[in-house]
């Protein structure tokens, strides 16, 4: 038998395991993922909700760009970290690489930086 228990507060999490459950949900964080993932929907693909309420997330680039990934690093505080190319992948890129037509973006952060950062791109 597997117990599944919920919590309102971040505070419980850790008392709900230590009476016995073997998966706590915590409501509010649930319920901000679910909220992100509604408002992105149109726009991104989720890759993977992080336990941290962060999301990695992947767009394409629809239109050619002029700017380079660490300015949007900055605008937004969102990590870019990687660029799929029509040439092959590149991880971890580094500031100067200036976005093309066509690349997807894979980057984490939260979702009003992924938001921002989606309605930017």
């Amino acid at each position: 038998m597997r117990i599944l228990a919920r919590a309102n507060e971040p505070a419980s999490v850790d008392k709900l395991y230590r009476a016995g459950a073997d998966y706590v949900a915590l409501l509010p964080t649930i319920a901000g993922q679910a909220i992100g993932r509604i408002v992105l929907a149109d726009n991104v693909t989720i890759l993977l909700d992080l336990p941290n309420g962060e999301m990695v997330i992947m767009k394409h680039v629809m239109r050619p760009n002029i700017r380079d990934v660490s300015w949007y690093t900055r605008k937004t505080g969102v990590r870019i970290i990687g660029i799929e190319r029509s040439s092959g992948p590149i991880v971890m890129p580094d500031g100067q690489i200036v976005l093309a037509h066509d690349d997807a973006i894979i980057a984490v952060g939260n979702n009003e930086q992924l938001k921002t950062f989606t309605h930017l791109l």
